[in-house]
């Protein structure tokens, strides 16, 4: 009975037609814009959609308007005093909360093996002149880095993970 089974089973798996993989002409390319290496790690906008933000590679900050002209920039957008003393060096992907905009952080040296100093934080960045504010440290028991953040529809929590778990704070 096993035998025929694995038989019927490897017959289903041999004869069952391999999946199409092409567009099926749903998809239309509307428009397509590049934009500077330094906005790869991040975005978000205002709740207005006035103002485009964006964070670099490792730290910057970016504003531009809804057409991507660039319209302040914070090259140095982790405050040096907060470098020194926790070892943040790495921005995720941010989120626009209440606003402000909100910066997850982390240590991170590939060279190293990733994240280096085993804590998070997220970090609060003036919208308007792009200014570090403060941050709030997070409990390195739940998470030992923020990699990103979202805020909820409601604008109540922020989102993160860690590991295969979602977390959301107040």
């Amino acid at each position: 009975m096993r035998r025929a089974l694995l038989a019927v089973a490897v017959c289903v798996c041999v004869l069952a037609p391999a999946a199409d993989a092409r567009d099926p002409g749903r998809w239309v390319l509307t428009g397509a814009t590049s934009i500077p290496i330094t906005y790869w790690q991040g975005l978000t906008s205002d709740p207005a959609k006035q103002r485009v933000f964006f964070i670099g590679v490792f730290e910057g900050l970016w504003r531009t308007t809804p057409g991507l002209r660039q319209t302040a920039a914070n090259g140095a957008a982790i405050h040096a005093e907060v470098t020194a003393a926790e070892g943040y060096n790495h921005i995720g992907d941010l989120t626009w909360n209440g606003g402000r905009v909100l910066l997850p952080m982390e240590c991170y040296d590939p060279a190293a093996g990733g994240n280096t100093c085993g804590n998070g934080a997220f970090g609060i960045a003036d919208p308007g002149t792009l200014a570090w504010r403060f941050y709030v440290k997070l409990d390195p028991a739940e998470i030992p880095k923020a990699m990103w953040a979202e805020t909820s529809p409601d604008g109540k929590l922020v989102w993160t993970s860690s590991g295969d778990d979602l977390l959301a704070y107040r």
